[in-house]
């Protein structure tokens, strides 16, 4: 165990704890609560010098602040404290990580950091794997592959979720692998983005030809000259591949986000995702113009679109009880513009930050994070709440020893 000494001899107290989160939060969701109490002691025992410069308003922490101040002003307007109490719980990380992380020791490096979220999502691609191939055999399907897709393969998370921070793993395995030159990095990338697309999630995908390939050619370029260049090159054309031929029902689901993006026949029939998802925007949109300075409260936002759906005659909907499904949107039906501009600033700060700084993972980073919540409204659960808030404010408070 000596080289895990050595990896670790210089981490303060709060550096394990951020450690355990990157590791354990793709697989062990529910002990990262915990995990971010252990943080937050970090304060009275190991205590480092106060970050101040975190607390302008050019940077993402204090919108953090102030986007949980918003929800906890939204109880005053709200119907349902009981729920919005439970809404301030659940998304409480979103004060105690940025807090935490203002006043701890943090000894931690950027490719720490890294490494153990890419080895985070090694053990959880490992796990899914062999589950499903445990259930494969003892629980045999007419199609013996489903369960290495969609939710029986991210059977610990949220699909649309896991497909996100894999995409975002993609992103930390190239940069590493560019850094290093270590093939086994980029093998974990291409790993990385087929378990994406075993998700059969559209977001994620989008995210992945989105992001992963254009970075991927970045870095190619600036590593002209070098062997390994053609097969970093090669590496993304087989992703680009891979994503849309691998399975005919791939293509079906987008034609289908396609069609009912641009259809105006009547959506009430189905409750397949894409119609659903267009649906609750458009009901989202409708309360907006209604309430568009404080909302709903903090309590009231599931009643409320599930008032309108009912209303409108999408009984289906109504009696699911979505959200809005684009957390924009969900914010804004629920606090207003109270709510929605801290979200939003959040994004803008983290990305102007990250450009200023030439920081090429952190901009990947903040931008995956910010598209995806056009699709799906990702704070509205702790597997989104706790591991968006520690990569958004970790990776932007520890950069790296020189610019990639």
């Amino acid at each position: 165990m000596t080289w895990l000494r050595n990896y670790t001899k210089e981490w303060a107290y709060a550096d394990f704890f951020i450690a355990s989160q990157l590791l354990l939060f793709s697989w062990i969701s529910r002990a990262i609560p915990l995990l971010v109490v252990g943080l937050i002691l970090g304060i009275f025992i190991s205590r480092g010098t106060f970050k101040k410069d975190q607390l302008s308003f050019k940077k993402s922490t204090i919108w953090f602040f102030l986007f949980f101040i918003s929800h906890l002003l939204g109880v005053l307007w709200s119907e349902n404290l009981s729920e919005a109490w439970n809404d301030i719980g659940m998304k409480l990380s979103l004060l105690a990580i940025p807090l935490a992380l203002l006043f701890v020791k943090l000894n931690i490096r950027r490719d720490q950091l890294l490494q153990l979220f890419i080895l985070g999502l090694v053990v959880s691609c490992v796990i899914n794997y062999s589950y499903a191939i445990f259930r494969s055999i003892y629980n045999p399907e007419d199609n013996q592959w489903v369960y290495f897709t969609e939710s029986y393969f991210s059977f610990q998370m949220h699909r649309s979720y896991y497909a996100v921070y894999l995409v975002i793993g993609v992103i930390a395995s190239i940069h590493e692998f560019a850094r290093s030159r270590k093939i086994g990095f980029l093998f974990l990338g291409l790993v990385f983005g087929v378990a994406v697309v075993q998700t059969f999630s559209k977001v994620g995908i989008l995210l992945l030809l989105l992001s992963a390939i254009p970075v991927g050619i970045y870095y190619a370029y600036r590593m002209i000259g070098s062997l390994k260049t053609s097969v970093l090159l090669l590496a993304t054309i087989v992703i680009a591949i891979t994503v849309y031929f691998s399975s005919p029902k791939m293509q079906t689901r987008f034609e289908k986000m396609i069609g009912a993006l641009t259809s105006q026949s009547n959506q009430k029939e189905t409750l397949e995702s894409n119609n659903s998802r267009v649906v609750m925007w458009e009901t989202s949109l409708e309360l907006i113009s209604e309430h568009p300075i404080i909302g709903s409260g903090t309590g009231d936002v599931m009643q409320v679109l599930s008032d309108r759906n009912i209303r409108n005659g999408d009984i289906l909907l109504a009696e699911k009880k979505l959200n809005s499904h684009n957390q924009y949107l969900n914010s804004w039906v629920q606090l207003g513009l109270l709510g929605l501009l801290p979200l939003i600033m959040i994004f803008v700060t983290g990305s102007i930050s990250a450009i200023k700084n030439k920081d090429l993972f952190y901009v990947s980073i903040v931008l995956i994070l910010g598209i995806s919540m056009f699709f799906e409204s990702s704070l509205e659960r702790q597997d989104g709440v706790i591991p968006i808030t520690l990569l958004v404010i970790i990776f932007g408070m520890i950069r790296s020893p020189r610019s990639v």
